[in-house]
């Protein structure tokens, strides 16, 4: 896709409905992604360092403690920074079927801001994000639902 004269590349891995990817990683260089998209949610949180991001032109900072929240679609890239450590996790449009269930396409479907600082929110996620990995199966369809249902209701309670 171009736009402004821009290119930016759509994440096919991405695009699966029922995709899932949840990432443990500490950073062992520094480097900028390139600008994509795609159709899964998108959710980090920092745990040490931080790093700048992009999200539709609009310029963030995440610092350890923080969450960046990266909608469907939005147009995203980062500067990561060597030694970071971050949860991320991408979540497909089928993982989240009971929170649109739940909230729908209406005026009363939560919005998140790009950057969450809520400490207490972000440690409660923390510790589930710590306790999925442990059990974390990318085959066990309802124990992974279960755990993003989980991040969500934290997300909607605290934000």
């Amino acid at each position: 896709m171009v736009i402004s004269g821009r290119i930016y590349f759509f994440e096919k891995e991405s695009i699966g409905q029922n995709s899932l990817t949840m990432m443990h990683n500490t950073d062992e260089a520094s480097y900028i992604s390139r600008r994509h998209y795609h159709r899964s949610v998108e959710i980090g949180l920092m745990i040490r360092g931080s790093a700048g991001y992009i999200v539709n032109e609009h310029i963030e900072t995440i610092n350890s403690g923080d969450i960046s929240y990266i909608d469907s679609w939005d147009v995203h890239y980062f500067d990561i920074k060597k030694g970071n450590e971050t949860y991320t996790v991408i979540i497909g449009t089928e993982y989240l079927r009971d929170f649109y269930n739940t909230y729908g396409d209406s005026d009363s479907t939560p919005y998140f801001d790009q950057a969450l600082r809520n400490r207490e929110v972000n440690r409660r996620i923390l510790k589930l994000l710590q306790e999925w990995e442990q059990k974390y199966d990318e085959s066990d369809v309802l124990t992974n639902i279960g755990y993003i249902n989980l991040i969500f209701a934290e997300l909607v309670k605290g934000y």
